[in-house]
C-alpha cells in the first residue's frame, strides 16, 4: 500500500492512495488507486481504513456494483470526453471527439475494454490502411485509444492496458517546404493587406495559424518584446521573442476598442481560420508558387533557422514541439550549413597557402 502525490495544473498537490486485494469473486489479487484530495493528512486517514478493509475481507467500497471490465469503450465515451474537455485545449479535445465518435466507437465500441487487445488493433489498422489513411493519421488514432485504457486503468475501471506496448506505424520523414529568400517579396505582394501581417509573423516566429489569430493584445509585451502563448496546442505556456520585424508590426496595429484581439472581423470576432487559408492560397497562386500551404511558413520559419546554424534544440524550443525528434527533420538542412560551413575554410585555406 501506498500513498502518492500528483500536482494538478496550479501546482497543488492532489492525494491518492495505491493498495492492493484479493477480489472474492474472481480470487484474482487486483489494484485500486483512489484520488483523496488536497490533504495528506485525510490521504493517510483514508489508506489506514482500506488497509483495514483488506485484513478484514471488507469490500464495500473497494469493489463496484458490478464487474468494471464488463464496461465498454461506448459506455466510457462520455466520461472520457468530460475529462477531454477539461484537461485539454477546446481544439484537442473536439479533435479527440471526432476520433472517438468517428473512428474508433465504430470499430471498438462494443467491445469490453478487456477486449481491446493488440490483435483488435491490428485489424482497425488494415481496415485504416486500406482505407488509404495515412501512417501518421493512424498513430493518432490508435494513441488515442491508449490513451483511454491508460486512464480506465487509472479509474479501477480495468485491471491493465492490453495495447499498452502496441508499436506505432512507421511514417516517412514529415513534409519541410519552405521558400527561397527570392520567393518572399513575391508572396508578400500577392497577399490582401490584411493577411501580409499574419503571413509575416508566422514566418518569424513559427506560430501557428490558430495561434496568430487568437492572440490578444494583453498578450504582446512589447515593453519585452515578447509574445506570450498561455496555452499552445500542446496545452502549455510558450513564450515567443519577436524579432525587429514583428515588432514593428504590432507596435503599429491601428487601435481597436471593440475587441481585445490583435486580428480582428469587423464584428470584433477573432479572424476566421478558413478564410485565411482561402485567401493565402490565392496568394501563393498569383505569386506563381506550387505545394505551398499555409502550415509550411511555420517550416520556412524551422528551416531558415537550420540554415543560418542555429541548433536542432533551439528549433524545438521555439517550435515549441515536445518530442524532439519533429525537429530532427531539419537536421539535414542544418548539415548543409555545416558542409558549405567547411567549404568556406576551405577556401580561405587555399587563398592563404597561395
Amino acid at each position: 500500500m501506498a500513498l502518492y502525490f500528483k500536482k494538478d495544473r496550479n501546482g497543488r498537490k492532489v492525494w491518492y492512495i495505491d493498495y492492493y486485494f484479493v477480489d472474492p469473486r474472481s480470487g484474482a489479487r487486483r489494484r485500486r488507486r483512489e484520488r483523496v484530495g488536497y490533504s495528506k493528512a485525510e490521504a493517510q486517514s483514508a489508506l489506514e481504513s482500506r488497509r483495514t478493509d483488506v485484513r478484514r475481507k471488507k469490500f464495500d467500497g473497494i469493489l463496484p456494483e458490478r464487474e468494471t471490465a464488463s464496461m465498454t469503450l461506448a459506455e466510457l465515451r462520455d466520461r472520457y470526453l468530460r475529462h477531454s474537455k477539461t484537461k485539454k485545449t477546446r481544439q484537442t479535445a473536439e479533435r479527440e471527439r471526432g476520433i472517438l465518435d468517428d473512428h474508433l466507437l465504430p470499430e471498438f465500441g462494443s467491445l469490453r475494454l478487456d477486449q481491446i487487445t493488440p490483435g483488435a488493433v491490428e485489424e482497425f489498422r488494415d481496415k485504416r490502411s486500406e482505407a488509404k489513411r495515412a501512417a501518421a493519421t493512424i498513430n493518432k488514432e490508435v494513441q488515442l485509444l491508449k490513451y483511454i485504457l491508460t486512464k480506465s486503468v487509472e479509474w479501477g475501471l480495468v485491471q491493465v492496458n492490453l495495447i499498452r506496448d502496441v508499436k506505432p506505424l512507421k511514417v516517412p520523414p514529415g513534409r519541410v517546404r519552405y521558400l527561397e529568400q527570392s520567393q518572399v517579396p513575391h508572396l508578400l505582394r500577392a497577399c490582401p493587406k490584411w493577411l501580409r501581417p499574419i503571413v509575416v509573423i508566422s514566418m518569424n516566429t513559427g506560430m501557428r495559424r490558430s495561434e496568430i489569430l487568437r492572440l490578444r493584445r494583453q498578450d504582446v509585451d512589447l515593453s519585452n518584446r515578447l509574445i506570450i502563448l498561455e496555452r499552445t496546442k500542446n496545452n502549455d505556456r510558450k513564450i515567443v521573442p519577436m524579432n525587429q520585424t514583428v515588432y514593428e508590426i504590432f507596435r503599429n496595429l491601428p487601435p481597436r476598442l471593440d475587441s481585445p484581439y490583435c486580428f480582428a472581423e469587423p464584428d470584433g470576432q477573432p479572424n476566421n481560420g478558413p478564410r485565411v487559408t482561402i485567401a493565402f492560397r490565392r496568394a501563393v497562386k498569383r505569386a506563381g508558387l506550387e505545394n505551398f500551404r499555409l502550415h509550411d511558413l511555420r517550416h520556412h520559419f524551422a528551416s531558415w533557422l537550420a540554415m543560418s546554424g542555429h541548433g536542432l534544440r533551439t528549433i524545438q524550443e521555439l517550435l515549441g514541439h515536445r518530442d524532439p525528434k519533429m525537429s530532427m527533420r531539419y537536421s539535414h538542412l542544418s548539415s548543409e550549413y555545416l558542409k558549405q560551413a567547411v567549404e568556406d575554410l576551405d577556401r580561405l585555406q587555399g587563398s592563404a597557402g597561395e
